[in-house]
């Protein structure tokens, strides 16, 4: 399993090369430490928000694919607040199930804990009411636990556990030989998922942070997982350009015993972020193609596929009546759809910079987008 990430770069000539790196390289010269680290899933440019008034569907064989450029002004879309942090990009999201607390992640080593009950002034909200230390240049994913006790959270090489109460690190993980992309907690809180540069899935402990499986199949980076509510199905997206589904109510014990039960081709790039709806019938990927597309889960079959970001999209999220779905992308803008039908609702501007996540409170009427533009932003749906 190769322990480096390979690059690809594109020169106007559409001659493509390949340089390897092992993540971040550091080095210090005349007192001062410079860091870079180079992430594959950032765009390396951003098209300008665009916004009109057309919707179109146009029939592709037994499936859809409908393209959309703008709003339909069909939702009525409010700024409520704005959360700001440090001078970091946000990457992550995750929302407790009582909706009273934010846990985001970001550049510069930190995990913010944010309480979205009180402390907001008109738009501005008061600073997280806790950062949780990475020692890491960037982290990628955070998940909170469905008893909102646990915080798990993906970066270089390793997973780290936290008590969000007491702000107390439980333990660390190590075993992935690439950085930490996406990390999950299934819906009972007993098993955590991470996805990785190494192009392997593996499953853990939570309670222990014992490694019970590895999900062997990706060719490339692991960039985004998600479980099905009842927590029996697992969906991994990569820069494969795949989507594997794997059975993980097999019953098998071995370390490598699962394999996945499907494999669902059809994005041309990166694929970003996936969802699943509350009753575990949709799936839906985003991809850096442009496109999101919407899966039958049981059947592992397309069922259609939405146009209408002008760059990477990046990030989507179904709300929890299962009728709405949002998707952030690299055009700093945030589209609402409709989700059986695929319909777009409303085109979001507001960020000035790429939309890494999106994500919905319990209430369904209360989204949330992080950006690299440095703020979180709260919109109420009407």
């Amino acid at each position: 399993m190769p322990s480096h990430k390979s690059i690809r770069g594109i020169f106007s000539d559409r001659r493509r090369f390949y340089l390897s790196l092992l993540g971040a390289i550091a080095f210090i010269g005349v007192g001062i430490a410079v860091y870079w680290s180079y992430f594959k899933r950032n765009p390396s440019s951003i098209s300008p928000s665009v916004s009109s008034t057309a919707s179109e569907t146009r029939p592709s064989g037994d499936r859809t694919t409908i393209t959309a450029s703008g709003s339909t002004s069909q939702s009525k879309v409010k700024l409520a607040h704005i959360l700001k942090g440090d001078l970091s990009s946000f990457h992550s999201l995750a929302i407790s199930q009582d909706g009273q607390t934010l846990v985001s992640s970001s550049d510069y080593s930190s995990v913010m804990v944010w309480n979205l009950g009180a402390g907001c002034t008109g738009k501005v909200c008061n600073p997280p009411t806790r950062t949780l230390p990475m020692y890491s240049i960037s982290v990628y994913s955070v998940a909170l636990s469905p008893n909102r006790q646990i915080v798990a959270s993906g970066s270089w090489k390793d997973i780290k556990i936290w008590n969000l109460n007491e702000g107390e690190l439980l333990r660390n993980i190590s075993g992935h030989l690439g950085a930490v992309y996406t990390v999950g907690i299934s819906p009972d809180g007993r098993t955590l998922a991470s996805g990785s540069g190494d192009d392997e899935v593996k499953l853990w402990n939570l309670d222990t942070g014992k490694l019970l499986h590895t999900l062997s199949g990706h060719s490339e980076a692991v960039y985004t997982l998600a479980f099905s509510p009842d927590g029996q199905t697992l969906v991994t997206g990569s820069s494969d350009k795949t989507i594997k589904i794997w059975n993980l109510d097999s019953g098998c014990t071995s370390e490598t015993c699962i394999s996945s039960t499907h494999t669902l081709s059809g994005h041309t790039e990166d694929i970003s972020s996936l969802t699943i709806s509350p009753d575990g019938q949709t799936l839906v990927s985003a991809s850096a193609d442009q496109t999101i597309k919407i899966w039958d889960l049981p059947t592992a079959t397309l069922v259609r596929t939405l146009s209408g970001h002008k760059g990477k999209v990046l990030s989507v999220a179904i709300s929890p009546d299962g009728t709405m779905l949002a998707s952030g992308g690299a055009d700093q803008t945030i589209k609402l759809w409709q989700l059986n039908n695929g319909e777009l609702l409303d085109t979001i501007p507001g960020h000035s910079d790429v939309v890494n996540a999106v994500a919905f409170k319990p209430d369904g009427r209360t989204l949330l987008s992080g950006s690299a533009d440095k703020t979180i932003k709260i919109w109420q749906l009407q």
